[in-house]
């Protein structure tokens, strides 16, 4: 998912989410937390290009 910080950035984000209940197990309202992913998705991206590279890179003899 994308989301905007307050200075107007937009980055990746992994949201969860849950359900605030009273007492009597009526809905009080919604609790969320969002965290930036950029980083982890963009070292994936990377180890990926790096693991195609070397799959089709030719082998040395030793």
């Amino acid at each position: 998912m994308a989301a905007k910080n307050k200075q107007g950035r937009v980055f990746h984000a992994e949201t969860i989410g849950s359900m605030i209940r009273n007492p009597d197990n009526r809905l009080g309202g919604y609790i969320a937390h969002i965290r930036d992913v950029s980083e982890r998705l963009e070292l994936e991206r990377k180890r990926l290009d790096t693991k195609v590279r070397l799959s089709i890179a030719p082998m040395r003899p030793p």
